[in-house]
């Protein structure tokens, strides 16, 4: 199984988000969709913000 979906998996259940949300869970998505959504970027699937100092970010055409 790959490394980045171990992680996820993993920071899901740090966050309790095992299952069906529940109210009251908000910031747990919220941060949730965005750790998955700074991996999708960094592995060059969808865009994302680009930061230089960060090795794992995916090379902008323009450099």
């Amino acid at each position: 199984m790959d490394s980045t979906l171990l992680a996820l998996a993993r920071e899901a259940r740090r966050l309790g988000l095992e299952g069906t949300p529940q109210p009251g869970q908000e910031a747990h998505l919220l941060e949730f969709a965005r750790l998955a959504l700074e991996e999708l970027a960094a592995h060059g699937l969808i865009a994302g913000e680009e930061r230089p100092e960060c090795w794992e970010v995916r090379r902008s055409a323009t450099h």
